[in-house]
Protein backbone atom coordinates (compact mmCIF):
# COMPACT_ATOMS: atom_id res chain seq x y z
CA UNK A 1 0.00 0.00 0.00
CA UNK A 2 2.74 2.42 0.78
CA UNK A 3 6.50 2.53 1.21
CA UNK A 4 8.62 5.55 2.71
CA UNK A 5 12.36 5.05 2.77
CA UNK A 6 14.14 6.08 6.03
CA UNK A 7 16.67 8.79 6.02
CA UNK A 8 17.56 8.10 9.69
CA UNK A 9 18.39 4.43 8.80
CA UNK A 10 19.65 3.92 5.05
CA UNK A 11 18.08 0.56 3.90
CA UNK A 12 15.17 0.56 5.96
CA UNK A 13 11.65 1.85 4.80
CA UNK A 14 8.29 2.15 6.70
CA UNK A 15 5.78 -0.11 4.90
CA UNK A 16 1.80 0.16 5.34
CA UNK A 17 0.09 -2.99 4.39
CA UNK A 18 -3.84 -3.64 3.83
CA UNK A 19 -4.87 -6.80 5.07
CA UNK A 20 -6.75 -9.46 3.18
CA UNK A 21 -7.23 -12.87 4.32
CA UNK A 22 -10.96 -13.58 6.52
CA UNK A 23 -9.59 -13.18 9.36
CA UNK A 24 -7.75 -10.03 9.26
CA UNK A 25 -9.35 -8.75 5.92
CA UNK A 26 -9.48 -4.79 6.44
CA UNK A 27 -6.53 -4.32 9.39
CA UNK A 28 -4.01 -2.00 8.35
CA UNK A 29 -0.39 -2.67 9.73
CA UNK A 30 2.56 -0.23 9.34
CA UNK A 31 6.31 -1.51 10.19
CA UNK A 32 9.67 -0.95 9.40
CA UNK A 33 11.67 -2.91 6.94
CA UNK A 34 14.73 -3.86 6.46
CA UNK A 35 16.24 -4.13 3.05
CA UNK A 36 18.11 -7.61 2.11
CA UNK A 37 21.42 -5.94 2.25
CA UNK A 38 20.73 -6.01 6.36
CA UNK A 39 21.75 -8.39 8.80
CA UNK A 40 17.80 -9.30 9.65
CA UNK A 41 15.81 -8.23 6.29
CA UNK A 42 11.98 -8.40 6.61
CA UNK A 43 9.33 -6.73 8.69
CA UNK A 44 11.22 -6.40 11.46
CA UNK A 45 9.40 -3.60 13.73
CA UNK A 46 5.64 -2.97 14.37
CA UNK A 47 4.91 0.06 14.49
CA UNK A 48 1.40 0.27 14.50
CA UNK A 49 -2.39 -1.34 13.52
CA UNK A 50 -5.31 0.19 12.26
CA UNK A 51 -8.76 -0.45 10.92
CA UNK A 52 -9.03 3.16 9.57
CA UNK A 53 -6.36 3.00 6.73
CA UNK A 54 -5.95 6.81 6.98
CA UNK A 55 -4.84 6.18 10.40
CA UNK A 56 -1.90 3.75 9.68
CA UNK A 57 -0.81 6.28 6.58
CA UNK A 58 -0.49 8.84 9.41
CA UNK A 59 1.62 6.32 11.69
CA UNK A 60 3.93 5.87 8.91
CA UNK A 61 4.17 9.39 7.41
CA UNK A 62 5.07 10.62 11.32
CA UNK A 63 8.10 8.32 11.38
CA UNK A 64 9.09 9.22 8.11
CA UNK A 65 8.43 13.03 9.65
CA UNK A 66 10.89 12.53 12.39
CA UNK A 67 13.22 11.22 10.12
CA UNK A 68 13.26 14.17 8.10
CA UNK A 69 13.01 16.43 11.53
CA UNK A 70 16.66 14.78 13.08
CA UNK A 71 17.49 15.68 9.50
CA UNK A 72 17.28 19.52 9.64
CA UNK A 73 14.43 19.67 6.97
CA UNK A 74 11.56 21.80 6.88
CA UNK A 75 8.94 20.28 4.73
CA UNK A 76 6.81 17.12 6.08
CA UNK A 77 4.40 14.56 4.43
CA UNK A 78 0.33 14.49 5.69
CA UNK A 79 -1.61 11.73 4.50
CA UNK A 80 -5.62 12.36 4.72
CA UNK A 81 -8.74 11.01 3.31
CA UNK A 82 -10.07 12.82 0.12
CA UNK A 83 -13.19 14.14 0.59
CA UNK A 84 -15.47 11.97 -2.18
CA UNK A 85 -17.43 14.78 -2.81
CA UNK A 86 -14.95 16.30 -4.85
CA UNK A 87 -15.52 14.13 -7.46
CA UNK A 88 -12.62 11.17 -6.23
CA UNK A 89 -13.91 7.54 -5.66
CA UNK A 90 -15.28 7.06 -1.95
CA UNK A 91 -12.44 5.88 0.34
CA UNK A 92 -9.90 7.52 -1.86
CA UNK A 93 -6.45 8.39 0.04
CA UNK A 94 -4.10 11.29 -0.70
CA UNK A 95 -0.50 11.67 0.92
CA UNK A 96 1.26 15.27 0.70
CA UNK A 97 4.27 17.22 1.25
CA UNK A 98 3.68 20.44 3.43
CA UNK A 99 6.42 22.45 3.79
CA UNK A 100 6.97 23.99 7.00
CA UNK A 101 7.86 27.67 7.97
CA UNK A 102 10.87 28.31 8.94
Amino acid sequence: MLKLGSLWEPGYEYRVYHLTNEQWAGLSVVCKFAASGSPTPGNGQLLGLSWDPVIALQIATDFFNWDLEAHGHHWRLRAEAIDSDAGDEPGAMAVESRRRPQ
